[in-house]
């Protein structure tokens, strides 16, 4: 709006003839940054996890992956099943289209039973395939992980609230509440910029100024019946 208010006074100075040209005559784009998407609560997180026990095996090790690895759909869609290091739990990720340098990502002891299972269950079907993630006629799309991850936020009674994107925002948002530096956040993130990962310290100083008047309103509740 404010870009729009000077581009047409400049262009009246120019009409009136008080200046020779308008500096605005090309349209001044500005980008402002996208807003992240919510985070889960820890008592949403819990609900959404225990109704994944109801899950098909696939769904579960990949979204319980996305969950505690912290990866893109994207990065999810092309790890290869040689990428995966059972042991260290850890997977190697290669270049991608918004990581110019690779990088390793680890996840948790539930992801890992999660992805065991589903290595049998691949085996099981005869899927002939490099990609972790492909059942026998491919790689799921992105649509196909978005559509199982609403299918899991409705069991979990979570539909409308959050959405695929929010798990790697949830991984984020933990990581840094259970005080992780910046800098390895964001090497695990992938993010080319640690402005990027800043965006979530954001979200952990309004978690504190939440907590922080919650806890003083008891304080002076307490200190109120005293008096």
């Amino acid at each position: 709006t404010r870009t729009a208010n000077l581009r047409a006074f400049f262009t009246y100075l120019e009409d009136e003839g008080r200046i020779e040209r308008s500096p605005w005559r090309k349209r001044a784009m500005v980008k402002l940054d996208k807003p992240l998407p919510r985070a889960m609560t820890l008592e949403d997180l819990d609900a959404w996890i225990d109704a994944l026990e109801a899950a098909s095996v696939f769904d579960r090790a990949a979204l319980l992956l996305l969950l505690r690895s912290g990866i893109r759909i994207g990065e999810l869609m092309r790890v290869r099943v040689e990428d995966v290091n059972m042991e260290e739990m850890s997977i190697k990720l290669y270049v991608g289209e918004k990581n110019r340098l690779g990088r390793i990502v680890y996840f948790t002891k539930d992801a890992l039973g999660a992805i065991e299972e589903w290595m049998k269950e691949r085996m099981r079907m005869g899927v002939d395939s490099v990609y972790l993630f492909a059942k026998k006629k491919g790689v799921l799309s992105y649509s196909g992980f978005r559509f199982i991850s609403a299918k899991q936020l409705e069991r979990a009674g979570l539909q409308g609230k959050y959405n695929l994107h929010s798990l790697r925002h949830t991984y984020a948002t933990l990581l840094v509440n259970a005080g992780m530096e910046i800098q390895y956040l964001q090497r695990l993130m992938g993010h080319d910029s640690i402005q990027t990962t800043l965006r979530y310290a954001v979200l952990d100083e309004r978690e504190a100024h939440e907590e922080y008047h919650r806890v003083i309103e008891k304080i002076e509740r307490r200190t109120r019946k005293h008096d």
